[in-house]
């Protein structure tokens, strides 16, 4: 039965690598058929199966106004705790909700890290193995409660890390880490209670004192060995973010000014439109006001030519934008003429400022901004934040 379900793990990652659902449904058919002919047979074996069996009820969705109420006070939670652990580093950090303003990256505690996701492995694991064990109900009850927090208290110490590595690292290296410790703590709480099993459970079976004491030793060194193994298929399964080349993507700056950014999606009707040779696009925010954004897009070219056949209006309209104000004027602190633009979609409206800079960096080379500022904004400090973001443009290698 062991190799019918083991087989039927096989073919259901097959059908799960190379995207063929009906080996991922008839794996799973043949599995749960192999379940039942288990828990129906009478020996020592049919109450473990129905104690596995039962451990698929964590499988079953949290229900939603539960999910409502937990989520955003986790995330809000973590994201209080990462503020705190930050300033007593000494670094400078200002939260914003669920984000976390630094001065080298924005950490953002979506959903997904919340926690709940690494309760259930360890709750799952928990379940099955000390309820087989000869513990009373309520020492079992205790024990898996405190596993449960323990995840809870893990995963804070899993965003730490995190934190810590897009504050310390650039973004690729950054990435990488957070799906190392994201794969590595779900496993390893995953595996945590299986070793942390009491002696009786484990040896219950054995009655000669030459095994048991083969048992121990081999208990000894399993879970090292199970922890250098998780870790080399942490290693394995960790996707590598691969590091744009310079003649395709534009280095601009994580901080910059007593500003913080993010890195936005550029879709694909952007990039068809401005067929520029760099590009990049993110959001900054300001770190005495979080609530102060502004959205950079910059777009590089050969020469002004061919720089010149695009702008805002035909991003913004081939995006579903309505242009309801257009105007050229002069910039006197960029020296330089800036197009500004009002795009308005249903009831939202983007204030846009345009205009095309030469970079210092190389000859003959320009820059195409798009800068997005808040609406209501005064000209006087519209054209300071054009001036401070073109500065920055300006020095960027290409």
């Amino acid at each position: 039965m062991i190799g019918l379900l083991l087989g039927s793990l096989a073919v259901s990652g097959v059908g799960q690598i190379f995207d063929i659902d009906a080996l991922s449904h008839l794996a799973a058919l043949t599995a749960g058929c192999g379940v039942v002919v288990l828990a129906v047979q009478k020996g020592p074996a049919q109450q473990n199966v129905l104690i596995a069996s039962s451990a698929l009820l964590f499988a079953l969705p949290i229900p939603g106004q539960l999910n409502d109420l937990l989520t955003p006070l986790l995330q809000e939670s973590d994201a209080r705790i990462v503020e705190f652990t930050l300033h007593a580093l000494g670094l400078e950090a200002a939260r914003q909700g669920n984000r976390v303003f630094t001065e080298t990256a924005v950490i953002a505690i979506e959903q997904s890290c919340n926690g709940l996701m690494l309760l259930w492995p360890i709750m799952i694991s928990a379940y099955i193995g000390y309820w087989l064990s000869k513990y009373s109900v309520g020492r079992k009850l205790q024990i898996i409660f405190s596993l449960g927090l323990f995840a809870i208290t893990a995963n804070l110490l899993r965003l730490l890390g995190i934190s810590l590595a897009y504050i310390m690292f650039d973004e690729a290296t950054a990435d990488t880490a957070h799906s190392i410790l994201g794969y590595g703590v779900m496993i390893g709480l995953g595996a945590l209670p299986l070793i942390m099993l009491d002696d009786e459970l484990r040896n219950k079976t054995f009655n000669n004192d030459i095994t048991k004491n083969r048992i121990h030793r081999t208990r000894d060194i399993a879970g090292p060995a199970i922890y250098a193994a998780m870790l080399s298929l942490v290693f394995a399964m960790a996707p590598l973010k691969p590091v744009i080349k310079t003649d395709q993507g534009l280095p601009l700056p994580i901080a910059y000014d007593g500003w913080v950014s993010e890195p936005l999606d550029i879709s694909a009707e952007e990039l068809r439109i401005l067929a520029a040779e760099a590009l990049a696009k993110r959001r900054y925010v300001s770190m005495n006001m979080p609530d102060y954004e502004a959205v950079l897009l910059v777009a590089v070219y050969n020469d002004r030519e061919s720089a010149g056949s695009h702008s805002a209006v035909r991003c913004f309209q081939a995006l579903g934008w309505s242009t309801i104000l257009s105007t050229t004027r002069r910039f006197d602190q960029i020296a330089a003429n800036v197009s500004e633009y009002v795009f308005q979609r249903l009831n939202f409206r983007q204030h846009v400022y345009e205009t095309i800079i030469p970079l210092s960096a190389r000859p003959n080379a320009v820059a195409r901004i798009q800068l997005v500022l808040p609406e209501n904004l005064p000209h006087a400090e519209s054209e300071t934040l054009l001036h401070r973001f073109s500065s920055m443009v300006r020095e960027v290698a290409i």
